[in-house]
């Protein structure tokens, strides 16, 4: 998470002409109705993508300079936006769970809500709930390579992405469990082909 309004707006900056994978900008709207769903489908599109990323609400493109811009929000807008209400409401549609940490800077008189979203914990997050024809129960969304923004029109390339990652991200956790049960996994060969294989095993029956 930024540390100050300026380590944001330097991020703000540096992406102000447009959006990447693990970067979502909203208008400053109260976190209600609809805009709420739209939210939450971001969450649980960076929550699929290594690494996670930023929904950052109170930025705005700008037509004439072509670039995104921090126009921030009200306060009376901002304090809409509470932690544990966002987490709730995104994990009453998240199977399984997802994590963010939420924050609101302020910048010149006005306010901005950064929303960081973790990556998935063990295995990647589908939506339980369809809500609003936004969100839709059963699908996975994504930050697809396509094009930068929150979709459950995965490509094949998004899903191998995905799987794979999900495939590294359980064999470090079975890694970690084992080396915390004692098992020396330094005498343990991953790089054994499998010629070496047979002539090892052979040996022993020599």
């Amino acid at each position: 998470m930024f540390q100050n309004s300026n380590d944001l707006l330097n991020y703000i900056s540096l992406n102000s002409h447009a959006e990447t994978r693990s970067c979502e900008f909203k208008s400053g709207v109260k976190w209600e109705n609809e805009f709420r769903y739209t939210i939450v489908k971001g969450i649980l599109a960076l929550s699929n993508l290594a690494g996670g990323g930023y929904i950052i609400i109170g930025v705005e493109w700008n037509d004439s300079t072509k670039n995104y811009e921090p126009v921030g929000m009200d306060s009376s807008i901002s304090e809409t936006y509470e932690h544990d209400v966002v987490l709730e409401f995104a994990n009453l549609r998240a199977d399984p769970f997802v994590e963010i940490e939420l924050k609101h800077f302020e910048v010149s008189g006005k306010w901005i809500v950064v929303i960081q979203v973790a990556e998935f914990f063990e295995t990647p997050v589908i939506c339980k709930k369809s809500c609003e024809n936004i969100l839709e129960e059963g699908r996975m969304y994504y930050r697809t390579r396509k094009k930068p923004e929150s979709s459950a029109n995965l490509t094949y390339v998004d899903v191998r992405e995905i799987q794979d990652y999900a495939i590294t991200k359980g064999l470090g956790k079975l890694l970690q469990r084992l080396e915390a049960s004692g098992l020396n996994l330094g005498a343990i060969r991953i790089d054994e082909t499998d010629e070496e294989q047979f002539d090892r095993e052979s040996e022993d029956f020599g």
